[in-house]
């Protein structure tokens, strides 16, 4: 970015791409979220690829303020989700205590992905289950951990039992929620 702006060069989709990545890999969240604010400001027309991205990072943090803000970005430029950011709003709806309303969004990505796409729904819905609630507790302090773990339990538990009410054929393997090296 000091390059960038030291070379008076202008800010374009592929820069934020790299930038947004680079910041999603060494965990740099004030980072990705000051470059966003720039690029934004400059009008720059976001690619699929950040927002999916930036998008992942707000539900990894468990930062749904940021996350429905950065939704909102990505509405405004483009009609459908794809499967990254339908699940990043899955999963602030989780982090809302809001299961069903997580099984409407999975339901409208089911009706509207390509088939190739729908392959990756049972991997997304593995990940949310063992590897994502993780992640989230990671990143809060210790007081709010035990709460939002209860909670996450219960609703992503609520939200597989409906999508399987509901004829979801997904082999999920639900041991994951019950682990005891989630942080408390």
């Amino acid at each position: 970015m000091k390059l960038l702006k030291r070379n008076d060069l202008p800010l374009q989709p592929g820069t934020a791409d790299i930038v947004f990545s680079i910041c999603y890999n060494t965990d740099e969240w004030e980072l990705i979220n000051k470059y966003a604010k720039r690029f934004v400001k400059a009008g720059v027309k976001l690619r699929q690829t950040s927002f999916e991205t930036w998008m992942k990072f707000a539900a990894k943090r468990g930062d749904t303020e940021s996350l429905w803000k950065i939704e909102k970005l990505r509405s405004d430029s483009m009609k459908q989700h794809t499967l990254a950011t339908g699940f990043s709003c899955v999963k602030g709806l989780l982090l809302e205590g809001k299961p069903s309303d997580a099984v409407a969004i999975i339901q409208v990505l089911n009706q509207t992905l390509s088939d190739a796409k729908k392959l990756g729904m049972k991997d997304e819905l593995q990940k949310l289950v063992s590897e994502w609630p993780l992640e989230v507790l990671k990143h809060k302090n210790e007081d709010e951990r035990k709460t939002l773990a209860d909670s996450l339990k219960s609703d992503i538990l609520a939200m597989v039992t409906e999508l399987l009410d509901m004829g979801l054929e997904a082999n999920i393997s639900l041991e994951d929620l019950n682990r005891k090296d989630v942080p408390q």
